[in-house]
């Protein structure tokens, strides 16, 4: 390694150089003649993670017996597409798989709230019909 400044060969641990007193920063320590080892050459973009698909996917089957077993089925795939993306080495290949297991996911909860909704609507159709009807007397039918 060599100075910026002067160009003087410097020790690794110095901080200035012991030839004119430059100050060393990590931009002075790098030789031009230096090469980068490959490693650091090569990036490589990070896996992404699915412990927050998989959370979702619990949530999704937990929820999904009110939305007629379908978020059961839903979760269910999503949980083994987040799994599979955990375990994937490919990070291209993993971002896929959470895509789609997200995908599920979302579709789980949309059909989880109109099921929801649809329940709440019955309900207030079912009030509304039979508010105005006399209750019903099982013993009323020998009266005729």
């Amino acid at each position: 390694m060599s100075c910026a400044q002067c160009g003087q060969p410097i020790q690794q641990p110095a901080k200035f150089c012991p030839a004119c007193g430059y100050p060393l920063s990590t931009e002075s320590q790098i030789d031009s003649n230096d090469e980068m080892p490959e490693q650091l050459n090569q990036i490589t973009p990070a896996k992404p993670s699915a412990s927050g698909q998989i959370a979702f996917s619990v949530i999704n089957i937990v929820f999904g017996c009110l939305s007629y077993g379908v978020g059961i089925i839903l979760g269910l795939v999503a949980m083994i597409f987040a799994v599979v993306a955990s375990s994937a080495h490919d990070p291209s290949d993993a971002c896929g798989k959470l895509k789609t297991a997200k995908i599920l996911n979302i579709v789980g909860v949309v059909v989880l709230g109109l099921s929801i909704l649809l329940g709440i609507l019955f309900l207030v159709l079912q009030i509304a019909l039979f508010a105005n009807m006399p209750a019903f007397d099982p013993f009323d039918y020998y009266t005729y």
